[in-house]
Protein backbone atom coordinates (compact mmCIF):
# COMPACT_ATOMS: atom_id res chain seq x y z
CA UNK A 1 0.00 0.00 0.00
CA UNK A 2 1.42 3.57 -0.81
CA UNK A 3 2.28 6.02 2.04
CA UNK A 4 0.84 9.45 2.20
CA UNK A 5 3.78 12.16 1.42
CA UNK A 6 2.81 15.79 2.19
CA UNK A 7 4.74 19.04 0.78
CA UNK A 8 4.04 22.16 3.11
CA UNK A 9 5.06 24.70 0.47
CA UNK A 10 6.29 24.18 -3.02
CA UNK A 11 9.36 26.51 -4.10
CA UNK A 12 12.79 25.88 -5.54
CA UNK A 13 13.74 23.62 -2.79
CA UNK A 14 10.43 22.17 -2.04
CA UNK A 15 10.47 21.23 -5.87
CA UNK A 16 14.22 19.69 -5.45
CA UNK A 17 13.06 17.72 -3.00
CA UNK A 18 9.78 16.26 -5.17
CA UNK A 19 12.10 15.69 -8.04
CA UNK A 20 14.38 13.59 -5.78
CA UNK A 21 11.84 11.76 -3.89
CA UNK A 22 10.22 11.03 -7.66
CA UNK A 23 13.54 9.89 -8.91
CA UNK A 24 14.54 7.69 -5.68
CA UNK A 25 10.69 6.24 -5.35
CA UNK A 26 8.85 5.80 -8.49
CA UNK A 27 5.23 5.31 -7.88
CA UNK A 28 5.85 4.45 -4.10
CA UNK A 29 3.77 7.79 -2.81
CA UNK A 30 1.19 9.21 -2.82
CA UNK A 31 2.10 12.72 -2.97
CA UNK A 32 0.35 15.97 -1.78
CA UNK A 33 1.05 19.58 -1.15
CA UNK A 34 -0.21 22.82 0.19
CA UNK A 35 0.73 25.92 -0.51
CA UNK A 36 -0.75 29.27 1.65
CA UNK A 37 -0.29 31.22 -1.72
CA UNK A 38 -2.59 30.70 -4.88
CA UNK A 39 0.33 31.47 -7.35
CA UNK A 40 2.52 28.97 -7.80
CA UNK A 41 5.31 27.74 -11.14
CA UNK A 42 7.56 25.39 -12.12
CA UNK A 43 11.12 26.21 -11.03
CA UNK A 44 13.40 24.03 -12.87
CA UNK A 45 16.81 22.13 -11.68
CA UNK A 46 18.93 25.37 -12.82
CA UNK A 47 16.34 27.52 -11.01
CA UNK A 48 15.06 28.95 -13.93
CA UNK A 49 11.08 29.21 -14.28
CA UNK A 50 9.19 27.39 -16.63
CA UNK A 51 6.49 29.75 -17.82
CA UNK A 52 4.87 27.40 -20.10
CA UNK A 53 3.73 25.00 -17.34
CA UNK A 54 0.61 26.65 -15.38
CA UNK A 55 -0.13 23.68 -12.79
CA UNK A 56 2.35 21.68 -10.71
CA UNK A 57 -0.28 19.37 -10.10
CA UNK A 58 -1.01 18.69 -13.37
CA UNK A 59 3.03 18.68 -14.25
CA UNK A 60 4.39 16.56 -11.25
CA UNK A 61 0.77 14.24 -11.31
CA UNK A 62 0.48 15.28 -7.55
CA UNK A 63 -2.60 16.14 -5.77
CA UNK A 64 -2.86 19.95 -4.15
CA UNK A 65 -5.07 19.73 -0.76
CA UNK A 66 -6.49 23.11 1.10
CA UNK A 67 -5.55 23.62 4.91
CA UNK A 68 -8.65 22.11 6.16
CA UNK A 69 -7.39 18.47 4.38
CA UNK A 70 -4.78 19.01 6.61
CA UNK A 71 -6.66 17.14 9.77
CA UNK A 72 -8.50 14.92 7.28
CA UNK A 73 -6.14 12.83 5.99
CA UNK A 74 -2.96 11.13 7.77
CA UNK A 75 0.56 11.25 6.02
CA UNK A 76 3.21 9.28 6.48
CA UNK A 77 5.79 11.50 5.21
CA UNK A 78 5.47 14.93 6.03
CA UNK A 79 8.20 17.57 4.39
CA UNK A 80 8.42 21.24 5.79
CA UNK A 81 9.62 23.71 2.73
CA UNK A 82 7.60 26.68 3.15
CA UNK A 83 9.13 30.17 4.75
CA UNK A 84 11.29 29.91 7.67
CA UNK A 85 8.78 31.87 10.38
CA UNK A 86 6.17 28.84 9.42
CA UNK A 87 8.40 25.81 10.10
CA UNK A 88 7.92 25.30 13.46
CA UNK A 89 3.68 25.90 13.28
CA UNK A 90 3.71 23.02 11.06
CA UNK A 91 6.08 20.39 12.22
CA UNK A 92 4.32 20.80 16.04
CA UNK A 93 1.24 20.51 14.04
CA UNK A 94 2.35 17.06 12.06
CA UNK A 95 4.55 15.68 15.13
CA UNK A 96 1.25 15.69 17.35
CA UNK A 97 -0.59 13.36 14.50
CA UNK A 98 2.88 11.40 14.74
CA UNK A 99 4.19 11.70 10.85
CA UNK A 100 7.61 11.52 10.09
CA UNK A 101 9.17 15.29 9.30
CA UNK A 102 11.81 16.50 7.58
CA UNK A 103 12.44 20.12 7.99
CA UNK A 104 14.26 22.28 5.45
CA UNK A 105 17.03 24.56 7.08
CA UNK A 106 17.03 27.09 9.01
CA UNK A 107 14.65 25.18 11.90
CA UNK A 108 13.01 28.38 12.94
CA UNK A 109 12.97 32.03 12.66
CA UNK A 110 13.38 32.33 16.98
CA UNK A 111 13.66 29.93 19.42
CA UNK A 112 10.07 30.09 20.63
CA UNK A 113 8.52 26.64 21.01
CA UNK A 114 11.97 24.99 19.93
CA UNK A 115 11.76 22.49 23.21
CA UNK A 116 8.27 21.99 22.70
CA UNK A 117 8.99 20.09 19.44
CA UNK A 118 11.62 18.25 20.89
CA UNK A 119 8.78 16.69 23.85
CA UNK A 120 6.45 16.35 21.20
CA UNK A 121 9.31 14.07 19.29
CA UNK A 122 10.42 12.12 22.33
CA UNK A 123 6.59 11.64 23.31
CA UNK A 124 5.48 10.57 19.98
CA UNK A 125 8.97 9.15 19.01
CA UNK A 126 8.58 10.11 15.26
CA UNK A 127 11.08 10.98 12.88
CA UNK A 128 12.21 14.25 12.86
CA UNK A 129 15.09 15.37 10.32
CA UNK A 130 16.47 18.91 9.54
CA UNK A 131 17.96 19.46 6.32
CA UNK A 132 21.80 20.51 6.81
CA UNK A 133 22.72 18.81 4.10
CA UNK A 134 26.26 20.29 4.68
CA UNK A 135 26.98 18.09 7.54
CA UNK A 136 27.12 14.89 4.94
CA UNK A 137 29.44 16.54 2.34
CA UNK A 138 32.25 13.97 2.03
CA UNK A 139 34.87 16.83 2.74
CA UNK A 140 33.02 18.02 5.92
CA UNK A 141 33.02 14.62 7.24
CA UNK A 142 36.84 14.12 6.61
CA UNK A 143 37.55 17.25 8.65
CA UNK A 144 35.07 16.06 11.17
CA UNK A 145 36.91 12.54 11.19
CA UNK A 146 40.39 14.91 12.03
CA UNK A 147 39.23 17.10 14.70
CA UNK A 148 37.69 13.88 16.52
CA UNK A 149 40.58 11.93 16.03
CA UNK A 150 42.84 14.82 17.28
CA UNK A 151 45.05 14.17 14.18
CA UNK A 152 46.77 18.08 14.25
CA UNK A 153 46.26 18.54 17.60
CA UNK A 154 43.79 20.97 19.37
CA UNK A 155 42.43 24.08 17.52
CA UNK A 156 43.59 27.63 18.56
CA UNK A 157 41.07 29.01 15.97
CA UNK A 158 38.95 29.58 12.72
CA UNK A 159 37.56 31.44 9.90
CA UNK A 160 34.83 30.63 7.99
CA UNK A 161 33.14 32.86 5.14
CA UNK A 162 30.40 32.08 2.92
CA UNK A 163 29.54 35.08 0.39
CA UNK A 164 27.07 34.96 -2.77
CA UNK A 165 25.95 38.00 -5.01
CA UNK A 166 22.03 37.75 -3.66
CA UNK A 167 20.78 39.33 -6.80
CA UNK A 168 21.99 36.33 -9.06
CA UNK A 169 21.00 33.33 -6.25
CA UNK A 170 17.94 33.28 -7.37
CA UNK A 171 16.95 34.90 -10.72
CA UNK A 172 13.50 33.55 -10.98
CA UNK A 173 12.94 36.12 -8.27
CA UNK A 174 12.86 39.63 -7.50
CA UNK A 175 15.63 39.32 -4.53
CA UNK A 176 14.35 42.78 -2.71
CA UNK A 177 10.90 41.17 -2.03
CA UNK A 178 11.99 37.48 -1.67
CA UNK A 179 11.82 36.18 1.71
CA UNK A 180 15.63 35.13 1.48
CA UNK A 181 16.65 38.83 2.35
CA UNK A 182 13.35 40.16 4.34
CA UNK A 183 13.91 40.96 8.39
CA UNK A 184 12.36 37.94 9.74
CA UNK A 185 12.63 34.72 7.32
CA UNK A 186 15.82 35.82 5.83
CA UNK A 187 19.14 37.99 5.42
CA UNK A 188 22.77 37.27 5.50
CA UNK A 189 22.41 35.29 9.20
CA UNK A 190 19.98 33.06 8.47
CA UNK A 191 20.09 32.53 4.84
CA UNK A 192 23.32 31.04 5.13
CA UNK A 193 22.93 29.21 8.39
CA UNK A 194 24.51 26.00 7.18
CA UNK A 195 27.80 28.32 7.69
CA UNK A 196 26.91 28.65 11.29
CA UNK A 197 26.21 24.98 11.75
CA UNK A 198 29.06 23.68 10.13
CA UNK A 199 31.01 26.21 13.07
CA UNK A 200 29.18 24.36 15.77
CA UNK A 201 29.79 20.91 14.22
CA UNK A 202 33.42 21.51 14.13
CA UNK A 203 33.79 22.85 17.60
CA UNK A 204 30.94 21.68 19.27
CA UNK A 205 30.04 24.61 21.17
CA UNK A 206 30.00 28.61 21.59
CA UNK A 207 31.29 29.33 24.90
CA UNK A 208 30.92 33.36 24.23
CA UNK A 209 29.95 35.84 21.43
CA UNK A 210 33.01 38.79 21.35
CA UNK A 211 31.62 40.66 18.90
CA UNK A 212 29.10 41.14 16.09
CA UNK A 213 28.11 43.49 13.35
CA UNK A 214 25.18 43.37 10.71
CA UNK A 215 24.95 46.20 7.78
CA UNK A 216 22.42 46.83 5.47
CA UNK A 217 24.21 49.38 3.13
CA UNK A 218 24.15 48.43 -0.79
CA UNK A 219 21.53 46.39 -1.85
CA UNK A 220 18.50 48.00 -0.35
CA UNK A 221 17.04 45.05 1.57
CA UNK A 222 14.96 44.48 4.81
CA UNK A 223 17.57 41.76 6.19
CA UNK A 224 20.74 42.13 7.21
CA UNK A 225 23.07 41.72 4.12
CA UNK A 226 26.66 41.29 5.99
CA UNK A 227 26.92 39.63 9.32
CA UNK A 228 30.54 39.64 11.07
CA UNK A 229 31.06 37.48 14.13
CA UNK A 230 33.85 36.68 16.63
CA UNK A 231 33.47 33.97 18.84
CA UNK A 232 35.07 31.95 21.81
CA UNK A 233 35.00 28.38 20.99
CA UNK A 234 34.86 25.72 24.28
CA UNK A 235 38.39 25.18 24.59
CA UNK A 236 38.69 28.99 24.27
CA UNK A 237 40.04 29.10 20.25
CA UNK A 238 38.91 32.02 18.59
CA UNK A 239 36.43 31.81 15.74
CA UNK A 240 35.84 34.20 13.04
CA UNK A 241 32.52 34.28 10.83
CA UNK A 242 31.54 35.77 8.14
CA UNK A 243 28.04 35.70 6.01
CA UNK A 244 27.51 38.26 3.04
CA UNK A 245 24.92 38.73 -0.05
CA UNK A 246 27.82 40.07 -1.86
CA UNK A 247 30.47 37.90 -3.14
CA UNK A 248 30.48 36.92 -6.85
CA UNK A 249 31.44 34.49 -7.67
CA UNK A 250 29.67 32.61 -4.80
CA UNK A 251 32.70 31.56 -2.42
CA UNK A 252 32.78 29.20 0.91
CA UNK A 253 35.28 28.07 2.85
CA UNK A 254 36.79 27.20 6.32
CA UNK A 255 40.83 27.80 7.49
CA UNK A 256 41.06 26.08 10.40
CA UNK A 257 44.37 26.16 12.14
CA UNK A 258 45.52 23.27 14.79
CA UNK A 259 48.85 23.25 17.31
CA UNK A 260 50.65 20.89 14.48
CA UNK A 261 48.63 22.14 11.06
CA UNK A 262 46.15 24.22 9.33
CA UNK A 263 43.00 22.52 6.63
CA UNK A 264 41.80 24.51 4.21
CA UNK A 265 38.34 23.41 3.43
CA UNK A 266 36.90 24.96 0.24
CA UNK A 267 33.18 24.09 -0.13
CA UNK A 268 32.70 26.16 -3.51
CA UNK A 269 34.78 23.66 -5.34
CA UNK A 270 35.23 20.94 -3.14
CA UNK A 271 38.81 20.68 -2.35
CA UNK A 272 40.48 19.94 0.90
CA UNK A 273 44.13 20.84 1.72
CA UNK A 274 45.58 19.37 5.21
CA UNK A 275 49.52 20.72 5.95
CA UNK A 276 51.26 19.50 8.85
CA UNK A 277 53.66 21.30 10.42
CA UNK A 278 55.33 18.32 11.98
CA UNK A 279 55.77 16.17 9.06
CA UNK A 280 56.12 18.92 7.06
CA UNK A 281 53.64 17.95 4.73
CA UNK A 282 50.81 18.86 2.64
CA UNK A 283 48.07 16.35 1.42
CA UNK A 284 44.97 17.58 -1.34
CA UNK A 285 41.89 15.91 -1.99
CA UNK A 286 39.29 17.29 -4.83
CA UNK A 287 36.32 15.80 -5.63
CA UNK A 288 36.12 16.43 -9.44
CA UNK A 289 33.06 14.89 -10.60
CA UNK A 290 30.75 15.76 -7.14
CA UNK A 291 27.41 16.66 -7.49
CA UNK A 292 25.80 18.86 -4.81
CA UNK A 293 22.01 17.37 -5.43
CA UNK A 294 23.85 13.85 -4.08
CA UNK A 295 23.89 15.64 -0.76
CA UNK A 296 19.83 16.43 -0.76
CA UNK A 297 19.87 12.90 -2.32
CA UNK A 298 21.58 11.23 -0.02
CA UNK A 299 19.60 13.18 3.56
CA UNK A 300 15.75 12.49 1.93
CA UNK A 301 17.37 8.65 1.64
CA UNK A 302 18.43 8.82 5.09
CA UNK A 303 15.30 10.54 6.60
CA UNK A 304 12.89 7.56 4.67
CA UNK A 305 14.90 4.60 5.61
CA UNK A 306 15.36 5.70 9.68
CA UNK A 307 11.93 6.37 9.49
CA UNK A 308 10.53 3.63 7.35
CA UNK A 309 12.60 1.34 10.05
CA UNK A 310 11.46 3.29 12.72
CA UNK A 311 14.88 4.39 14.47
CA UNK A 312 13.82 6.81 16.48
CA UNK A 313 16.42 9.52 16.93
CA UNK A 314 16.46 13.27 17.88
CA UNK A 315 20.14 14.24 17.18
CA UNK A 316 19.29 15.70 14.08
CA UNK A 317 16.85 18.18 16.24
CA UNK A 318 18.94 18.59 18.86
CA UNK A 319 21.90 19.76 16.42
CA UNK A 320 19.30 21.87 14.73
CA UNK A 321 18.22 23.52 18.24
CA UNK A 322 21.73 24.52 19.06
CA UNK A 323 22.42 25.89 16.16
CA UNK A 324 19.28 28.04 16.01
CA UNK A 325 19.81 28.84 19.73
CA UNK A 326 23.25 30.64 18.07
CA UNK A 327 21.84 32.07 15.35
CA UNK A 328 19.46 33.59 17.43
CA UNK A 329 22.46 35.01 19.57
CA UNK A 330 23.88 36.56 16.70
CA UNK A 331 20.86 37.83 14.61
Amino acid sequence: MKKNLLFCGLGSIGQRHLRIIKKLYPNKFNIYYYKETKKEFLINSDLKINKKIKSLSKFYNIKKIKYPELKEKYFDFVFITNQPSKHLKFAIKFAKLRSNIFIEKPLSTNINKLNDLLKIQKKNKVNIFVGYNFRIHPLVRKVLQLIQKNTLGKIINSTSYFGEYIALAHEYENYKTSHYTDRINGGATLGFCHNIDLCLLFHKKIKKILFKIKERKFLNTKGDEVSSVIMRGANNELIYLQNNFYNYPKEYFFLINFKNGTIKLNLSNNSLKISNHLKKSITRYKLRNFKRNKMFEDEIKKFILTSQNKKFNSQSLISAINTQRLISKIR
